[in-house]
């Protein structure tokens, strides 16, 4: 039997199991099959992987603006903040954040995925779905700014394939584009397998 006959009745099934309308039963590894199974229970993990991050993400992003908030109230007179020790303006400490250099492979497959050139949007979409189980809880986080940390260093790291001649720098603003020399270092590392 082929999985992909079954597939929209999995994704019922899947559908059913996450608004809490069926019980997880034998018949369930009877209907679906052992493999079909695992799939249910993998697809039901990584939605609850990403609810986590998304919660966590969320969290820290309302404290955020509750800290925004407190400054502008400030200014008017109406909130007086307790001064805490913040670490505005200092580096993290080294090896909290995936390197850069874990970035360049995921940022020229995008490119080249959307035929050669993106929009910063659609590049970084592609990045952090290939990068999601290289990412850590750090790298989520979101930065003064309002960024989140990876998407920040994905850019930056853009800068350094830019000056490596890895991507194209006459790009029109907003637009990545993968140069020659990225096409050909991406297609080596290809036929390398790294």
């Amino acid at each position: 039997m082929s999985y992909d006959f079954y597939e929209d009745e999995l994704f019922e099934k899947i559908e059913e199991i996450l608004k809490g309308e069926d019980k997880i039963e034998e018949s369930t590894l009877t209907n679906f099959g052992k493999d079909q199974f695992y799939k249910i229970v993998e697809m039901l993990t990584e939605e609850l992987e990403k609810m986590s991050r998304d919660i966590n993400n969320l969290s820290k992003r309302v404290e955020y603006l509750k800290e925004k908030l407190k400054k502008v109230l400030s200014y008017k007179g109406e909130y007086k903040p307790i001064e805490k020790e913040r670490n505005v303006g200092k580096r993290p400490s080294r090896g909290l954040a995936t390197p850069k250099e874990e970035y360049y492979i995921p940022i020229l497959e995008s490119l080249y995925e959307l035929g050669g050139r993106g929009t910063i949007g659609e590049v970084l979409d592609r990045v952090g779905e290939k990068m999601k189980y290289v990412l850590n809880e750090y790298d989520y986080e979101f930065l003064q700014s309002g960024n989140i940390r990876w998407r920040n260093r994905a850019q930056w790291t853009r800068l350094e394939l830019v000056h490596q001649g890895l991507l194209k720098n006459n790009s029109p603003n907003g637009v990545w584009e993968l140069s020659e020399k990225g096409y050909k270092f991406l297609m080596e590392k290809k036929k390398s397998g790294s």
